[in-house]
């Protein structure tokens, strides 16, 4: 069930994805890590934010 989100979701999904990758799980040393990738992501949130 999705619930109305009245702060930065942009703000709040980057903070979710650095504090996964970065001080949790340590991604950004494998050699999977796509940074790309997550500047995609990132730059998608911002636009769908800005849209809405």
């Amino acid at each position: 069930m999705l619930r109305p989100f009245n702060g930065d979701i942009a703000r709040e999904i980057h903070a979710l994805l650095t504090v996964e990758n970065d001080a949790e799980l340590d991604l950004g040393e494998l050699e999977e890590s796509n940074p790309d990738a997550m500047r995609e992501v990132e730059t998608w949130v911002q636009h769908e934010h800005r849209v809405q």
